[in-house]
């Protein structure tokens, strides 16, 4: 099993997700993801 981290300062909350998104799936060399496990602040919609 292989993970990644992802994390983004964003205040459009789409284009954070998808960037956190990228990110860990750059990070833990992930080509097609089966589980995505995500938090975000009270501040996003």
């Amino acid at each position: 099993m292989k993970g990644g981290i992802g994390y983004s300062n964003r205040k459009d909350a789409l284009s954070c997700g998808r960037q956190v998104a990228e990110n860990a799936m750059k990070n833990g060399e992930i080509e097609k993801p089966c589980l995505i496990l995500a938090f975000c602040s009270g501040l996003l919609d």
